[in-house]
């Protein structure tokens, strides 16, 4: 067993609050709180919330910390804003004043047909803030230069790689387009939705291909060292175990500098195809009789 947990160090953000694991906010929180006292601990980014839900999750918090025996006052839960189109200067607020309890780390900011206003207001937030702030794009505007227009600014790009629709989950041949143009441009990014698992798959209930965060990983490294696109495709495509198992290895970890993380709605299936992988100790997971995932 190969263990390369530091290279996963805060690399899933929890999102379990979003489709398809749509946790109830209690749940979430109480499970996210529970996770600092588990061997996943360092493996787990922040909570992701929308603006509407801050006030209760800080809430929730409170109440929840002293029967799990934190203190919120030194530790603060650690939360990621998902910010709607024309909601930046709500959410700046709240990061900006946060509730008691509760820190801002970063805002994702989601952008429509108006993508150039709205990075360019993302990447002048950017430039003051103490927390990152990610611009999600579509796969037009990465097409029309919005990637480009991230490069040498403060601001981050966000990618969704998939979602409840079938047009939600981009082929290899696009996201290989998204990584070869943020790689170009030097700006790190974070992807969103539909990676459960570390290598490629179809899902059974849904039919739809879903990427591996692992052939991520590989396709950013092999961007990284200005291979064409074709390889990078390739990377994205791979589904053998032990090919993508020995080509990680190889890897090493300088893909962390660009593929940053991504949301997950379930911190433990994607830890599990690690550790199925040798990738990751096994006794990262729960006890059987118990613990939180």
């Amino acid at each position: 067993m190969t263990t390369t947990a530091p290279a996963f160090s805060g690399f899933f953000d929890d999102a379990a609050i979003f489709p398809p694991g749509s946790a109830t906010l209690p749940d979430a929180v109480r499970a996210h709180l529970a996770r600092r006292s588990t061997p996943l601990l360092p493996l787990v980014g922040p909570l992701l919330l929308t603006v509407d839900r801050v006030p209760e999750a800080a809430r929730i918090a409170r109440a929840t910390s002293t029967e799990l025996g934190h203190d919120l006052g030194s530790e603060p839960l650690r939360t990621g804003l998902v910010v709607a189109p024309g909601a930046l200067d709500t959410a700046r607020r709240i990061a900006d004043d946060p509730a008691e309890g509760l820190v801002v780390c970063g805002l994702e900011v989601k952008t429509d047909e108006r993508w150039p206003e709205q990075l360019r207001a993302a990447v002048d937030l950017a430039a003051t803030s103490p927390y990152t702030v990610h611009v999600e794009l579509s796969g037009d505007a990465v097409g029309e230069g919005g990637v480009a227009s991230l490069g040498g600014t403060p601001a981050r790009l966000k990618f969704r790689t998939g979602g409840l629709d079938a047009a939600l989950f981009p082929t290899a041949e696009q996201l290989a387009a998204v990584i070869d143009a943020a790689v170009a441009a030097r700006v790190p990014y974070k992807l969103t939705a539909g990676l459960h698992r570390a290598i490629r798959y179809v899902g059974l209930e849904t039919g739809y291909p879903h990427h591996g965060f692992l052939n991520i990983a590989l396709a950013t490294a092999a961007a990284q060292q200005g291979a064409p696109l074709a390889e990078v495709v390739r990377m994205l495509s791979l589904k053998d175990r032990g090919e993508v198992r020995r080509a990680y290895l190889e890897a090493g970890a300088g893909w962390r500098g660009t593929f940053e993380s991504f949301g997950t709605c379930s911190i433990l299936e994607p830890v599990e195809s690690l550790i199925d992988l040798g990738l990751l100790d096994p006794a990262l997971l729960p006890a059987p009789d118990g613990g939180t995932a």
